[in-house]
């Protein structure tokens, strides 16, 4: 299991799982993290600091403005 390998468990007729190696993916932020970033961020929308598509705007130029947005 050590390589990465899965497990498949078959139970009953239609009852499957799929034990898988915890990755480092999985373990990048704790639940606490997790809800503090959350705090943080309603706070930010709540001083106005948020985006909004621009009526007609296509997902790209939107992405593509918050990006410009974020790098300056």
């Amino acid at each position: 299991m050590d390589k990465g390998e899965e497990i498949l468990i078959q139970r009953k007729k239609n009852k499957s799982y799929k034990i898988v190696p915890v990755t480092e993916d999985d373990t990048l932020m704790s639940k606490e993290e997790f809800f503090v970033k959350i705090d943080k961020s309603l706070q930010q929308a709540k001083e106005g600091k948020r985006y909004s598509m621009k009526e007609g705007e296509s997902l790209d130029d939107f992405l593509d403005r918050m990006g410009a947005d974020v790098q300056d």
